[in-house]
This record gives structure tokens, sequence and C-alpha cells, in this order.
């Protein structure tokens, strides 16, 4: 009977043993599910308040353009208007808008595709070829973004004039087509990338020591 009895209590020991066990597990299952959440919720809720910031400013120009001169002048940052006012598209109809719309179209395509090839080109040159003056034309470059664009907007003008190239579209193409700080992005990133070389031995080396293993 005694033994009986023993086995009965260490069954219940074991019992009781792994209900505390489960409930412990599950508790820190639990626990770690809420400050996932919890990370989750901060993270989207910086995530809002980042995204507000960026959007805020859109809204406010959507705002102004419903409001008088007064009122904008009076409430720049409300994007709400105190007198609901249609006197901006009023005048936006009396002008030409379809051109000047195209003219930002046609510049803006133009401008996007020579700015990504060109700035490529240049990036992966500065990365990737070896040739002389090399490290004086990167420092060049960083000397250039370090000037303000501002600085450089009276000098562009006047030498556009002097070619003959003002109210053109060449003359807004042109002094756009590559940039300092575009150029020093992509390089940044060619040097990210493995040379071909590399990657071919790379890849090549496991398979060739999976061979002589097997041999």
């Amino acid at each position: 009977m005694s033994d009986v009895r023993t086995t009965q209590d260490r069954t219940t020991q074991d019992r009781t043993t792994r209900d505390r066990s489960d409930k412990a597990s599950s508790d820190e299952v639990r626990s770690q599910a809420r400050r996932r959440r919890a990370s989750i919720a901060a993270f989207y809720a910086v995530l809002i308040l980042v995204a507000i910031v960026y959007i805020y400013p859109f809204v406010i120009q959507t705002g102004t353009s419903f409001k008088t001169d007064g009122d904008s002048t009076y409430n720049p940052l409300n994007p709400f208007p105190t007198v609901f006012s249609l006197d901006a598209y009023a005048k936006l109809a009396e002008v030409d808008f379809p051109l000047w719309f195209r003219n930002s179209v046609i510049v803006t395509f133009f401008v996007t595709i020579g700015r990504v090839l060109l700035c490529s080109a240049a990036g992966y040159a500065l990365s990737r070829l070896h040739f002389v003056g090399k490290k004086f034309l990167l420092a060049a470059i960083l000397a250039v973004m370090a000037v303000p664009g501002v600085v450089l907007l009276i000098p562009k003008f006047l030498i556009l004039n002097q070619l003959g190239m003002y109210n053109t579209f060449s003359a807004m193409i042109i002094p756009l087509l590559w940039d300092a700080t575009g150029i020093f992005i992509m390089k940044q990133y060619f040097d990210t990338i493995p040379p071909r070389s590399r990657r071919r031995h790379g890849s090549t080396a496991p398979a060739s020591s999976a061979g002589s293993g097997r041999s």
C-alpha cells in the first residue's frame, strides 16, 4: 500500500510540475506576444507621425489654393480656409496653364532619363575603373557638393544667356542632366556590389570543393 501511495504522490507531483511549467511557458508566450504587439504598434505610430510630417505640407498647399490672399497670409499653416474661394483656379484658367504643364512634363522626362544614365555611368567609372586623376576628380565632386545650389544660379543664368540658350528647353534640360550628389550616390552604390570576378570565384569555390570531396 505504501508503494502505491508513493507512486500516486509522485504522479501527482509530476502532474503539478507539468501544469506549472505549462502555465509558465504559456505566460511567457503571452508576454512575448504582448511585447511584439506593443513594438509593432510603436513602430507604426512612428511611421504615421513621419508620414504626417511629410504629407502635411501638401495638405497645406491644397488648402491654401482655396483661400483668399488675406486668409493665406493670416493663417499660413491652417489647411482649412476660413472663406472658401475659387479665385486662384479662375486666374489659372485665364493663363496658358496647358503650355506650362507640357513644358514641365518635357523637362522632367528628359532630365530624369539623362540624369539616371549619366550619373550611373559616372558613378560606375569612379567605382570600377582605374585612371589618372580619379582621386582628384572624386575630391572635386565632393567639393561641388559642399557648394549650395543657390550660389550657382546667377553664374548659370549668365552663362546660358551668353550662349544664346535663354528661354529654351536646352537651357532647362542640359544643366540638370548631371549632378554631383547623384554621381556620388551611384558611386557609393556600385562600391557595395562585388566585382564580377569575385562573384565567380565565390560561386565556383563551393562546387569545386564539393567535387573534390566526392572524389
